[in-house]
This record gives C-alpha cells, structure tokens and sequence, in this order.
C-alpha cells in the first residue's frame, strides 16, 4: 500500500577558514521536497542554494566547494531517512540534473569558480535537488544532512 509521505531534505554546514590567505564562511538554504505523492507520474523538484563570503580579505581567487553523500555514503543515489524507510534523491549542479554535486569522487564533481571582489558580498550558487517519482514509502518526515566543505 502506498501512502503519502512528507519529506524535507536539510542541509548541514561546515565551515572552513584560513589564516594566511583569507576568512571565508559558508552558509546555506536547507532544500525541503514538501509533501511527496508515491503515485505522481513526476519527480518532486526542489532547489536550496549554498552562499560563500570571503569577506574583504585578500586569498586565492578561486573556491571549490564539495557535497558529501550524506547518510548514503554514495553519490549514486543519497536517502532521505525516516527510521528504516527510505526515499532516494540527489542533489546536482544543474537544472536539467546531470551533474551529481559531490567531491568528484564517485561519478560526481564539485563546483569550482572564482570569488567576487572583496566587499562584494557572497557569491551564491544554486543546488538542483531531484527526488524519483513511483517510491513507496510510509508516511512521515524524511531527511538527510549533507556536509557542505570549502576549500580555498
């Protein structure tokens, strides 16, 4: 028997900073599915977005920031947790959902750029989250913590 499910994918932080070059903090807007119909013909899509701000300091001028696969420990498929029960999802760094955002490990790759000028504020990038339709799952709360790295 299928049931509607409420999912919510939250994503978790760390921050990484550096003495010599610069001071950089990252934030993010957690991704949340809302309420998921196993009989939707259509994935649920969502989208959150990580922020890095380096502030005014000097540093290198290009950022790589890395996804971890969460509680899957795969970027094949992550799972959004509730108990026992599982949904697969996964986050990319496209709109169409090509490109699995991770550490470029593992069929994956992380998102290079380079930083504004100092004092321009953050520099936001958006994650493009996809979850399959046509999964049974129990109804409850599902979620996922992904460790969000800088390296600068």
């Amino acid at each position: 028997m299928r049931s509607l499910a409420s999912v919510a994918c939250a994503a978790g932080l760390l921050g990484a900073s550096g003495s010599a070059w610069a001071q950089c903090t990252v934030s993010s807007q957690p991704i949340a599915f809302g309420v998921y119909d196993p009989l939707q013909a259509a994935p649920a899509i969502a989208m959150g977005s990580v922020s890095v701000d380096c502030g005014s300091g000097g540093g290198r001028p290009w950022l790589r920031v890395e996804l971890d696969t969460g509680s899957s420990g795969t970027y094949a498929s992550r799972t959004l947790r509730n108990g026992g029960d599982v949904l697969l999802y996964n986050l990319f760094i496209d709109p169409t959902h090509t490109m699995v955002w991770g550490n470029g490990s593992g069929g994956s790759q992380a998102v290079e750029f380079q930083r504004g000028p100092p004092g321009q504020g953050p520099d936001f990038r958006p994650i493009y989250a996809r979850l399959p339709a046509g999964q049974n799952a129990a109804a409850g709360t599902y979620s996922d913590t992904i460790v969000v790295t800088l390296i600068f």
